[in-house]
C-alpha cells in the first residue's frame, strides 16, 4: 500500500487547484473586459462614420438639387427656339471643354425635332429627364435632316453609359415614347463626342 497522503498535503493540492481556477477566470474575465473595450471603440468608430456619411449624403443631394436646378435652366434658356437652343448647345460645349471632368458627371440630352409643332410635345419628356438627373440644353428644329422614325442615339458603348441608356429608356417608356435605338461609332462622325453625350431625333411618328 502507498504512504497515506497527508491533510496538509491535501491543503496544499486544494490550494494550487484554488489558483489556478482563480488565475483562469481572471484571464477569461481579462479577455471579457478587452473584447468590451474594443467593442466599445469599435461602437464609437461607427458613430464617427455614420456621422461623417450622413454628412455626405445630405452634400450629394444638395448638389443633385443644384444640378437639376441649372439643368432646367439651360433647358429654359434653349427651349424657345433653334437659335436658342444651338447658342445653349455652344455655350455647353465649351464649358465642357474647359471642365473635362463635367462631362463625366453631367449626361446630356440633345432634342432634336422635325417640326415646330413637336416642341411642346417634347417639353413634358425634357422635364422627365431632368428629374432624372440629365442636362436638357435645349430643343433644336433640324426640319428634313430628322429622321423617319424618331431615334435615341448614343455614341459609346461602356457600363456608365448602358446604364444611362436604361434610365433613359425608362423615362421614354413612363411616357409612351417610342424610339429606335441607333449606336453611331466614332468611326461615323467627324467631330469627337463628348463622355455621355446622347441625342434624341423625333421623327414624325412622334
Amino acid at each position: 500500500m502507498g504512504n497515506p497522503v497527508s491533510l496538509s498535503e491535501l491543503q496544499r493540492s486544494s490550494l494550487k487547484t484554488g489558483v489556478a481556477t482563480l488565475l483562469s477566470a481572471l484571464i477569461v474575465l481579462g479577455s471579457l473586459a478587452f473584447s468590451a473595450y474594443r467593442l466599445h471603440g469599435l461602437d464609437e468608430q461607427l458613430k464617427v462614420k455614420k456621422s461623417q456619411y450622413d454628412e455626405l449624403d445630405g452634400q450629394i443631394h444638395q448638389k443633385e438639387a443644384q444640378l437639376q436646378a441649372i439643368n432646367k435652366v439651360l433647358f429654359l434658356a434653349g427651349s424657345s427656339g433653334s437659335q436658342s437652343a444651338q447658342e445653349t448647345t455652344q455655350a455647353l460645349h465649351t464649358l465642357l471643354d474647359n471642365n473635362p471632368s463635367l462631362a463625366m458627371i453631367v449626361p446630356r440630352v440633345y432634342f432634336h425635332i422635325s417640326t415646330e409643332d413637336q416642341r411642346q410635345k417634347a417639353k413634358p419628356l425634357a422635364d422627365a429627364l431632368i428629374a432624372a438627373g440629365f442636362s436638357v440644353p435645349g430643343i433644336e428644329n433640324v426640319g428634313s435632316k430628322a429622321p423617319n422614325e424618331t431615334q435615341f442615339r448614343y455614341f459609346e458603348r461602356t457600363d456608365q453609359v448602358e446604364k444611362d441608356r436604361s434610365h433613359i429608356r425608362d423615362v421614354l417608356s413612363g411616357l409612351n415614347v417610342r424610339a429606335k435605338e441607333v449606336y453611331i461609332s466614332p468611326a461615323q462622325i467627324s467631330t469627337r463626342m463628348r463622355p455621355r453625350h446622347f441625342e434624341l431625333w423625333f421623327g414624325p411618328d412622334f
